[in-house]
C-alpha cells in the first residue's frame, strides 16, 4: 500500500501525461487529416448556370439568308380577239401617209385652182332655184378663202406588195369664197372629194409617195344665202 504522498504523485504524472496524450492525439488527428485531405484528386469544380451563360456569346440578331427578289409583274395590255399582223401593220401605215399627203395637199395652189373650176361648173347648173349664188362667178383660186371643218371620211389602202403601193382617200370639207369679185359676196358649200395616193412603199420610207391632183368631187353642196 502506497504512502498518500506517494500516490499524490502518481496522480498528478498520470495527469500530465494523460495532457500529453490527449495533446499527442489532436496533433495526430489533425496531421492525418491533413494527409487525407492531401491525398485526395484535384475537387472538380462545377460552374453555376450563371457562369455557364456568361460564357456562351450569342448573337443579337440572326442573319437569315437573302430572300429571293420578287420581281413586280408587268401590267399587260390585252386587245381581245384582235391581232395585228404584219399585213395589217403596213395597211394601216399607208393609210396614215396617205391622209398626210392628202392634207397637205388640201392647202397647196393646184388644189384650189382645180376645185375653183369644179365649183364652178356646180355654181353654172344652178337654174330656176332660189339658191343666191345663182349666175355668179368665182374669178380666181385666189378667191377661195377659206377650206375647213375637214374631215377623212374614209381612207382605204390596196395593192400593197413590195413594189407598189395604191390609197384612196375621201374626204369631207367646207369651203368659202369669194364671188364676183365681190368681198360682200361670200358663197359657202359643203364638198365630199375623194383622192388617189401613189406608189406608198413602205420599203422605200413613202419617198415617191405622190397626191392624184386631179381628184373627184364626189358631192357638192351649195349653201342658198350668201354669207
Amino acid at each position: 500500500m502506497c504512502p498518500s504522498g506517494t500516490r499524490k504523485e502518481v496522480n498528478k504524472i498520470v495527469q500530465a501525461n494523460n495532457g500529453s496524450i490527449i495533446a499527442t492525439i489532436v496533433v495526430c488527428a489533425v496531421l492525418l487529416g491533413l494527409l487525407m485531405f492531401a491525398s485526395q484528386p484535384e475537387a472538380v469544380v462545377v460552374p453555376t448556370a450563371s457562369e455557364i451563360a456568361a460564357l456562351i456569346s450569342i448573337p443579337t440578331a440572326l442573319t437569315a439568308p437573302a430572300a429571293p427578289a420578287v420581281v413586280p409583274e408587268m401590267n399587260k395590255t390585252t386587245f381581245p380577239n384582235y391581232v395585228l399582223d404584219k399585213d395589217d401593220y403596213e395597211e394601216d401605215l399607208m393609210e396614215k401617209e396617205a391622209e398626210r399627203l392628202v392634207m397637205t395637199e388640201l392647202n397647196s395652189r393646184d388644189f384650189k385652182k382645180e376645185l375653183r373650176d369644179k365649183l364652178q361648173t356646180v355654181i353654172d347648173a344652178l337654174s330656176d332655184t332660189d339658191n343666191e349664188q345663182e349666175g355668179l362667178e368665182i374669178e380666181n383660186y385666189k378667191d377661195i378663202e377659206d377650206i375647213y371643218s375637214i374631215d377623212m371620211k374614209d381612207a382605204t389602202a390596196f395593192n400593197v406588195d413590195e413594189d407598189d403601193g395604191n390609197a384612196t382617200v375621201e374626204v369631207e370639207f367646207k369651203v368659202r369664197y369669194i364671188l364676183d369679185d365681190d368681198e360682200d359676196l361670200i358663197g359657202k358649200a359643203r364638198i365630199t372629194v375623194t383622192y388617189a395616193v401613189d406608189e406608198l412603199v413602205i420599203d422605200d420610207d413613202f419617198e415617191d409617195a405622190e397626191v392624184d391632183e386631179d381628184f373627184t368631187l364626189d358631192e357638192s353642196y351649195l349653201y342658198e344665202d350668201l354669207a
